[in-house]
C-alpha cells in the first residue's frame, strides 16, 4: 500500500494504490476508509471522492480514456516563425560546492523533487590521483535518461569519444552510463542530470513505485 498526495493551497488530489496482486486492502486517508481492489489504483481529485479505480474499469472505458487523451489535432493553431517568438537558454551545470541539498546516499528523484521538476541534479566531488590512468565513469539509473557532466563540461562535449547520456527502456528500464572520462590532478566535480519525462519504460503501476534516478556512481 502506498499513497501519494499532491495539494496546493487550493487543491489537492491523491492516489492511493495497492501494489498485492492479489488481495484487496483498506486503508484510511484522512479519517476516511477505502478499499483497493488488487492490484489497482484509486485516483481522489478532491483527497476525498474516489473518481476512478483501475481495477473497476471497464475495457470500453479505458478505451475511452485512451482515445479521449491520445487524439491529435492537425489544425495549425499558432506558428512559432518569428525570431522574437524563441528564447535561448543556457543553465549553469552545478558543481559540488553549489548543492543545495546534501545527503550520503543517492535520493529518489520522484521523492525528492515532489512533482516540482522533471530535472534533478546529483552532484559528487571526487579526488583524482594523477597515477590513476584511463579513469571510468559508471552509473546505474532508473531515470528514464541521465546525462553527465565532468568539471561542467559534457562528457561527450569533445572530451572523449564516451557517450555522456544513456536511457532506459521498456523491457530494460533500469541501465548503466559508462563511460571514459578526463580527470583534473586534485578534486573533481561530476555533475548527474537526472530525467524523468513520462517514457513509456514501465507500466503505470509500478511507475511511482519503481525507484527513480541514479541508483549508484563510482568512477575508477
Amino acid at each position: 500500500m502506498q499513497v501519494y498526495v499532491f495539494e496546493a493551497e487550493s487543491s489537492c488530489a491523491a492516489f492511493l494504490v495497492n501494489y498485492d496482486f492479489r488481495r484487496e486492502a483498506t486503508v484510511l486517508f484522512r479519517n476516511s476508509s477505502y478499499t483497493l481492489p488488487p492490484k489497482s489504483i484509486s485516483i481522489l481529485p478532491d483527497c476525498k471522492t474516489v473518481a476512478f479505480n483501475t481495477a473497476k474499469a471497464s475495457l470500453l472505458e479505458l478505451l475511452f480514456v485512451s482515445a479521449q487523451y491520445n487524439t491529435r489535432s492537425m489544425v495549425t493553431s499558432i506558428k512559432f516563425d518569428s525570431e522574437e517568438q524563441w528564447k535561448e537558454f543556457r543553465e549553469t551545470v552545478p558543481l559540488f560546492d553549489d548543492k543545495l541539498l546534501q545527503s550520503n546516499r543517492l535520493l529518489d528523484q520522484i521523492s525528492t523533487a515532489k512533482d516540482m521538476s522533471d530535472y534533478l541534479w546529483y552532484t559528487s566531488r571526487f579526488q583524482h590521483s594523477a597515477s590513476d590512468t584511463n579513469p571510468k565513469l559508471q552509473v546505474s539509473s532508473n531515470a528514464h535518461v541521465l546525462h553527465a557532466f565532468v568539471n561542467g563540461e559534457y562528457v561527450a562535449n569533445g572530451i572523449t569519444t564516451s557517450p555522456g547520456s544513456a536511457h532506459g527502456s521498456r523491457k530494460n528500464p533500469s541501465y548503466t552510463l559508462e563511460s571514459t572520462i578526463l580527470l583534473n590532478d586534485g578534486a573533481n566535480s561530476i555533475s548527474l542530470l537526472s530525467v524523468m519525462v513520462g517514457l513509456p519504460v514501465c507500466i503505470i503501476l509500478n511507475i511511482q513505485r519503481w525507484p527513480s534516478g541514479p541508483v549508484g556512481r563510482h568512477s575508477h
